[in-house]
């Protein structure tokens, strides 16, 4: 029953999606032409699986008090595949992109516009954390200055802690941040990536893609990031390339039988009893790499609702553990404890419609506008203006001293 509830709340927000969809503020996506058109028709489900993943979890963790795992294994599938294919797209987009720039790429501007693109949603989510626990704790300060302060500069290299002494601070955004300095730690470590690919070119590459196999085998913990999950930004990295090297004739990536694939993929990808093991992760690859490559899944990630279930998706999948904390603890007119998880999972649908009309305002008034301001390059400007005045001072000092 669980699964099919699941489906049932992905078609509606597909129809809340189609609604919006067809209101002037999203009318900008119709024209919107995209070479992987099909990735922009994924993350929508795959931040709407992570949420159908924390959706289950409140329930058991309101009724029994601790935050883990849903016994349901394709419920805890849901949240890791999407998380696993979300860190996949990193590694694609980005590996493409500094295939297709080879020695023309403009750090200051990359790095610009992942900030503008990440940050100021994340300095909301944290705006909203902030208003909830002190909201919690009486509004008083439980902790010295220093100590609190600390919390927030925690928070701010994505390694989120309690605040100001509140032990449920991280359940309030469902522990998502944990996935972002694995995102931060990859764009950081692209310009090594870049010498090591175009440098080292296809050797290099297989070595890396070895390594990183070897480093998920036998992973290696450091600070608070394990290698683990290194493998999947990898393969994303190596279907970049694939892409590149091996085109698929586009009447067989978009037939039926591929479609069938792609959805038998998903499915072993969902109920796959071990979870992150290396078969599971190939499953995902290879799902992964067909969507990459253009099938629809009979023509569902070609539908503009997905695309913008699909543009909204960074707000989905960063808060819709606040909507949850919100509906189930501190507006929560329901006594879990007398529900069944059945019955609890009847109010999937509507909760994630829920989320959906709220991320995609948060999108509009936030994310959107500040995208928007980034790709002016401001700050890359400035940092331009500073370098190249302090070459030419220097220039000008060294040349009076050899005068």
């Amino acid at each position: 029953m669980g699964f099919a509830v699941s489906i049932v709340s992905f078609a509606a927000c597909l129809l809340a999606a189609e609604m919006l969809r067809k209101g002037r503020s999203f009318r900008f996506l119709d024209d919107r032409r995209a070479r992987f058109e099909t990735l922009d028709g994924i993350r929508g489900f795959l931040a709407l699986a992570v949420l159908f993943h924390h959706f289950v979890i409140t329930y058991y963790w309101i009724v029994n008090g601790e935050w883990a795992g849903p016994p349901q294994q394709f419920y805890h599938n849901y949240g890791k595949v999407g998380v696993a294919i979300f860190f996949m797209i990193t590694g694609f987009l980005f590996t493409s992109k500094l295939l297709n720039a080879k020695q023309r790429i403009n750090w200051y501007k990359l790095f610009e516009s992942r900030i503008f693109r990440i940050v100021p949603l994340y300095i909301f989510a944290l705006l909203l954390i902030t208003l909830v626990v002190f909201h919690n704790t009486g509004y008083r300060l439980d902790v010295r200055v220093p100590e609190l302060a600390f919390d927030y500069l925690k928070w701010g290299l994505f390694h989120g802690s309690t605040i100001n002494g509140f032990d449920e601070t991280k359940t309030i955004i469902a522990e998502v941040d944990w996935t972002l300095r694995y995102e931060w730690l990859f764009y950081l470590s692209l310009p090594l990536l870049s010498l090591l690919l175009l440098k080292g070119g296809a050797s290099s590459g297989t070595l890396l893609f070895v390594l990183m196999i070897v480093l998920f085998f036998s992973p290696v913990d450091f600070l608070t990031f394990s290698t683990k999950y290194f493998l999947l930004f990898a393969v994303g990295a190596a279907v970049a390339h694939l892409v590149r090297c091996m085109p698929i004739p586009d009447a067989l990536i978009t037939s039926n039988a591929a479609s069938t694939a792609g959805a038998l993929l998903f499915l072993a990808a969902v109920f796959y009893p071990g979870t992150l093991s290396f078969i599971h992760v190939v499953i995902i690859s290879l799902f992964f790499a067909l969507v990459v490559y253009g099938n629809s899944l009979f023509g569902l990630l070609h539908l503009k609702s997905a695309i913008l279930l699909g543009e909204i998706s960074y707000s989905i999948y960063l808060l819709h553990g606040f909507v949850l904390y919100l509906l189930f603890t501190q507006f929560s007119v329901l006594d879990l404890a007398a529900w069944s998880p059945a019955q609890f999972s009847l109010l999937m649908p509507a909760v994630s419609v829920l989320v959906v009309l709220f991320s995609s305002l948060t999108y509009l008034a936030i994310e959107k506008p500040l995208m928007a301001y980034g790709r002016r390059y401001i700050l890359t400007g400035a940092v331009s203006s500073i370098s190249k005045g302090a070459d030419t001072l220097w220039r000008r000092l060294t040349s009076r001293a050899h005068a």
